[in-house]
């Protein structure tokens, strides 16, 4: 049993106010805890799995003890990752129009097919007044 594991046991205590654990379980908790971190979790990973094995909101926790011990006492191997992969940055969906040349009350975007400077509106009133300037 290590500091540290004292310590992540009294933050996991803070998680919920339902985990109301006896003192004399703390030591035993306490060496638990210390195991995760020896086999290489991250504190912080030590809590999202007790969070994430705890019942409901609404469901009352009887043994709260027991119950820790019980999550606690099966230490999966840590995953080891090099680093979180950052996520491919999204282009925002305007990236790819552009604003049309054309006389407009307010900027109107289109999405060209090619070098257009104008949107098609622009260009069907263009090609109606003068068919041969385009």
């Amino acid at each position: 049993m290590t500091e540290a594991g004292r310590q992540l046991i009294a933050t996991i205590l803070d998680l919920e106010p339902r985990l109301r654990v006896p003192r004399g379980m703390l030591p035993q908790l306490a060496a638990l805890a210390s195991a995760w971190l020896e086999a290489g979790h991250t504190p912080g990973g030590v809590r999202a799995h007790v969070q994430r094995s705890l019942p409901g909101p609404k469901q009352p926790i009887h043994k709260p003890g027991g119950l820790l011990r019980y999550i606690l006492s099966d230490v999966p191997p840590a995953s080891v990752e090099e680093e979180p992969r950052r996520p491919e940055p999204v282009q925002p969906r305007i990236a790819h129009l552009r604003e049309c040349e054309g006389v407009h009350t307010q900027a109107r975007l289109f999405r060209p097919e090619g070098d257009e400077e104008f949107c098609g509106e622009c260009l069907r009133g263009r090609l109606a007044e003068d068919p041969i300037r385009l």
